[in-house]
């Protein structure tokens, strides 16, 4: 389904939201940059079917997760070197990220994918015995996110926070609003400044005013096309550059149709997480559901910002956390069967799902 669905949504069809059997073959040297584009978005789906497929029981969902924060650390001694030797919020611009991206992709990588960490974090699963060190990389990568200067990072943090707070951490929301009221008073003065050069003397900064422009022309080509689209990756070609939204850029290239599988999609990829936060017993898949949750969010967030949903670098870990969760959601009935074993069982508001299959049939997958 997913994979049906990302073939029209922005990261997949070259014909504008049409299938690729409706529209003739393109011939142009920038039709084929395209098609190889849409190749390579089309192997995130595949990476996704290969994870759930092949992941057959929790011990290797956790060994990926170990793999992948073992990534992060790599990862942070890289940027936290870089970062280091900025001087000033301006010096973001020389940034160059461990996955060949620039601090916004980089800041969006770390704000969408640590709240999976954190949200293993909070439900504290017996797997997990390094839970220091897990606090450790959350701490850094949530400073990373600080200091690589991304507003729109901020954002995906704070809508992800608020979900946290409301559904885990009630006392949070107090912290929040704290922060929100008295940011001036209790950020660093390189972040106060980020946030207010957006406007100066009346008029936006060159980089907030040129994003408006980009959203003003992509919205006018959506408006030329609004069912298909004019064309899978011909924006930037049009106005010279990157939209900053993926969400307009969707829009634009392949029209309300592509537009609504993207919807699709992220609707679908919650859905599951939240399905598996709800439904197991086990502290492991609970906070595996609930960070991928989180993460969605956050994705949805950071692309109201900057066109992130393109980049393969930083959407391969998105597949993979959600065939990690996809596969979760098939072991839920070995979930129950060790949960009663154990001697645990007891009323509980989360329904069993009447359409699991079997133990033995699990058993045999």
């Amino acid at each position: 389904m997913f994979c049906c669905c990302s073939i029209c949504s922005s990261s997949a069809c070259p014909c504008g939201g049409v299938p690729i059997s409706w529209a003739p073959c393109c011939q142009t040297t920038r039709s084929m940059n395209a098609c190889r584009l849409w190749k390579g978005y089309l192997l995130l789906q595949i990476l996704f079917f290969i994870v759930a497929n092949n992941v057959r029981t929790k011990v290797q969902i956790i060994q990926i997760f170990i793999t992948i924060c073992v990534t992060m650390v790599l990862m942070n001694f890289f940027d936290l070197r870089q970062v280091g030797e900025m001087t000033s919020w301006v010096s973001r611009m020389k940034f160059r990220g461990t996955l060949n991206i620039g601090a916004n992709e980089v800041a969006a990588f770390y704000a969408t994918y640590t709240f999976i960490l954190l949200g293993l974090w909070i439900f504290k699963p017996k797997e997990i015995k390094f839970r220091p060190w897990l606090m450790a990389l959350i701490a850094c990568n949530f400073f990373l996110v600080l200091f690589l200067f991304s507003r729109g990072a901020y954002a995906a943090v704070l809508m992800s926070l608020v979900f946290v707070a409301l559904n885990r951490k009630p006392l949070l929301i107090v912290a929040l609003v704290f922060v929100v009221l008295f940011w001036q008073l209790i950020l660093p003065d390189e972040i106060v400044k980020r946030l207010t050069f957006t406007e100066t003397e009346g008029t936006l900064d060159q980089s907030a005013a040129l994003r408006l422009v980009y959203w003003e022309m992509t919205f006018n080509y959506f408006l030329e096309n609004p069912i298909f689209g004019i064309g899978f990756n011909v924006i930037q070609h049009l106005i010279g550059h990157d939209t900053h939204n993926i969400w307009l850029r969707t829009l634009a290239e392949q029209g309300l149709l592509g537009a609504f599988f993207l919807v699709t999609i992220f609707m679908c990829a919650f859905r599951q997480g939240w399905f598996l936060y709800r439904h197991s017993r086990d502290n492991f898949f609970r906070g595996l559901g609930f960070g991928f949750c989180c993460c969605v969010l956050s994705m949805i967030v950071g692309n109201i910002f900057g066109d992130r949903w393109i980049h393969v670098q930083l959407n391969a870990f998105f597949w993979v956390f959600l065939g990690m969760v996809e596969r979760g959601n098939f072991l839920l009935p070995l979930d129950e069967k060790n949960y009663r074993r154990e001697g645990l069982h007891r009323e509980s508001s989360r329904p069993i799902r009447k359409d699991w299959p079997t133990e033995d049939q699990v058993e045999m997958k």
